[in-house]
């Protein structure tokens, strides 16, 4: 699991010159015994600009784990 992102991910977006997108994966989910699973969430960001979300499944009880991606 995790790898192929059957578990979630989180993305970056870059608009490129004449409007396309380009994607880069900045994180794959490992699935409930490891990082968690099913990102779920909205994307709260601090002051010095990272982001928090949840997932779904994951945890020491498998009910979700909070996630913080850093700058």
């Amino acid at each position: 699991m995790g790898r192929d992102g059957a578990c979630g991910a989180v993305f970056r977006l870059t608009r490129m010159p004449g409007g396309a997108w380009r994607e880069a994966i900045l994180h794959f989910f490992e699935g409930p015994f490891g990082d968690g699973e099913a990102p779920l969430g909205a994307l709260i960001s601090d002051r010095a600009g990272n982001l928090y979300s949840t997932t779904q499944y994951g945890g020491a009880n498998n009910r979700g784990t909070v996630f913080e991606i850093t700058k």
